[in-house]
């Protein structure tokens, strides 16, 4: 099998990421094929393959995560209902926000109607939200759990490189911004060793491995106390989450 070319020059990352994005493209629908890793729509399962190839660099534990993938997500449902909480809640603020600015605003792609051309359009994903303005977009990735991945974010960019990514994490009251276009060459530097592996694999290139796969799951996860705190710093961070989206899309304060 004839390996794919990685010694691209890196000048232009924009230019760099599309071609890595194309090849981790072919890649994932190949293990999908020697994996059986299809959706219900019978598309791969690129997020997965994705997030396997970037968080593991064993290609035993490669794998074995691609031999016996989760079934399902055994999430609380306190930590996805925090999350749809979390998220309305910003969608509403920023609504809010961006009305008393004088924008004409809609959530969800609705139809402008009278209204004419929209100016910003806030929609909602499995991570969070995603505002654009103009050419502008905004990712916000709202976390529920303490839980924190690089893999995870980083992928969210990789898929648009001209975004700026907002992260909330709501029990550490956190929001901390990533901008795509200041990290272009690590995350070409990441797509290249996610693709290695992953050709690695199709051409078995494999070693036995002893090591332990890990959940990821919230350790000494006590519900009563979680739920307490979440509601506490959703109440006390949203509208300052909502004030540092509109910063990053350079709205000024009202």
């Amino acid at each position: 099998m004839a390996s794919i070319d990685l010694s691209i020059q890196q000048e232009n990352y924009l230019q760099a990421l599309d071609y890595l994005r194309s090849q981790m493209d072919n890649v994932c629908a190949r293990l999908a094929d020697m994996f059986g890793l299809h959706g219900p729509n019978g598309r791969p399962r690129k997020a997965y393959i994705m997030d396997v190839l970037m968080r593991y660099f064993c290609r035993g534990c490669i794998v074995k995560a691609l031999r016996n993938p989760p079934m399902d997500e055994d999430v609380d449902a306190l930590f996805t209902q925090s999350h749809r909480l979390a998220t309305g809640l910003l969608a509403e603020t920023l609504w809010d926000m961006l009305r008393d600015r004088g924008y004409s605003v809609s959530i969800n792609d609705e139809e402008p109607g009278e209204c004419g051309r929209l100016d910003i359009i806030i929609r909602f994903i499995d991570s969070g939200l995603i505002i654009n303005i103009g050419a502008e977009e905004v990712i916000v990735e709202v976390k529920s759990g303490r839980g924190f991945s690089y893999n995870q974010v980083l992928r969210y960019l990789i898929e648009r490189p001209h975004a700026i990514l907002v992260l909330w994490r709501i029990p550490c009251r956190q929001t901390l911004i990533i901008d795509a276009k200041k990290h272009g060459r690590l995350m070409a530097l990441m797509l290249e060793a996610a693709i290695r592996r992953g050709l690695d694999v199709l051409s078995w290139i494999v070693w036995e491995c002893s090591h332990g796969r890990t959940d990821g799951h919230e350790r000494g996860f006590d519900p009563q106390a979680f739920l307490d705190d979440c509601l506490s710093s959703i109440a006390e961070t949203v509208g300052q989450v909502a004030e540092k989206v509109l910063e990053v899309i350079e709205i000024p304060k009202g």
